[in-house]
């Protein structure tokens, strides 16, 4: 996975040096480091809850921001679900890639701005997740070709078989069925 996420980088920005893209690059290996240490701790083998993992990546999203995340300004609303080792490595870039998107575009555009967070179950086998902020939007142009970090979401969200969208709100919402 690692070599990958270099590669894609690499691709991404023929042109630059390795050495611009390492800090990327460092930051998404430190988010699977925290997806296995959150799953050493799991007290099953076999599973992790959704919420640890999101509580890892979080706390490293908030700890590299320049820009302050209170505990008012975030709202989660989770169904208790549990992630395979093999779900929960794809979620965990997920996570971070949205996340990050947020903290960077929505965050210094409003004050008083919001993160929700929602995971509920829709079936036995399909949950959802959806992340909503209430920043500026995506603009209506975008491409998924211009932006590394959403490149990631699809390829991660194709390994858990899932379908992903953006939609407006009085923010961006993003959305993943799995």
């Amino acid at each position: 996975m690692v070599s990958s996420l270099i590669m894609l980088h690499q691709h991404h920005a023929p042109q630059c040096h390795l050495s611009t893209i390492t800090p990327s690059i460092q930051s998404r290996i430190l988010v699977l480091s925290h997806v296995y240490q959150v799953f050493s701790k799991s007290p099953s083998a076999s599973s992790c809850l959704f919420s640890d993992i999101l509580g890892s990546v979080l706390d490293m999203v908030k700890r590299a921001s320049s820009f302050p995340l209170s505990e008012g300004s975030i709202h989660l609303q989770l169904d208790a679900l549990s992630l395979s080792l093999s779900k929960a490595c794809p979620m965990g870039l997920i996570l971070y890639e949205i996340l990050q998107n947020v903290i960077q575009h929505a965050w210094p555009q409003r004050d008083g701005a919001q993160l929700k967070v929602h995971l509920s179950a829709i079936s036995t086998t399909q949950s959802r997740l959806v992340i909503e902020d209430s920043g500026p939007g995506m603009p209506h142009d975008w491409s998924l070709d211009d932006h590394l970090g959403l490149q990631l979401v699809d390829l991660m969200a194709q390994q858990l078989d899932a379908q992903w969208s953006f939609k407006p709100s009085s923010g961006c919402l993003f959305e993943l069925i799995y």
